[in-house]
Order: structure tokens, then sequence, then C-alpha cells
């Protein structure tokens, strides 16, 4: 089974001045080929907060709530990834996952 590194470039953006919900956008590649993995499940861990990225492997996660969460990536063929990251109330915070 292929083993699943993701590089994923997340964007935190907020949606107010006092908000109290974040977003995470990224692409999901494989690592070896630069390839988008298109399709792919994304979600946050123990809840059923997820999606599906597109044709060129990219997703959006709306409405997370602020704080630590951890992100579950899957894909057939694949091992499952899973990625601890910090939602911030802010307008822009990139965060690069290698």
């Amino acid at each position: 089974m292929k083993h699943l590194i993701l590089a994923i470039f997340f964007t935190t953006i907020f949606s107010g001045l006092y908000a109290q919900t974040g977003k995470i956008s990224g692409r999901v590649i494989d690592a070896n080929t630069l390839k988008p993995l298109p399709f792919t499940n994304v979600y946050v861990n123990n809840t059923t907060l997820g999606v599906i990225t597109n044709d060129a492997g990219e997703f959006t996660l709306p409405n997370l709530p602020l704080g630590s969460t951890e992100l579950v990536f899957s894909f057939i063929g694949y091992l499952p990834q899973q990625v601890t990251i910090v939602v911030i109330a802010a307008p822009t915070n990139p965060f690069r996952f290698v």
C-alpha cells in the first residue's frame, strides 16, 4: 500500500470581527508524483464535519470551531493521514504541511 504524504496549503479565514468559527482550505497531492488526489476524503476526526476534494485535489472546510482540531485525509490505496492544526480567527494565516 502506498504511503500518503500530503502537501497541504492551509488558510484560516475568519468571517467577521468576532468570529466564532474559521475556515480551512487546502490541496491534497501525492508526495512522489506531485499530482493532485481528486475525491480524497477530508474530515475533522470524531465529528460529522467533512468534505471531498475536487478534481484538482482542493478542498474547503467551513464553519470549524476555533482552537486545536485533528484533520484526517483518506484516499483508496493510501494510508490515512492525521494532522493536528489550530484554527484561529485571522484574515489570512497560511500553513503548509509536508
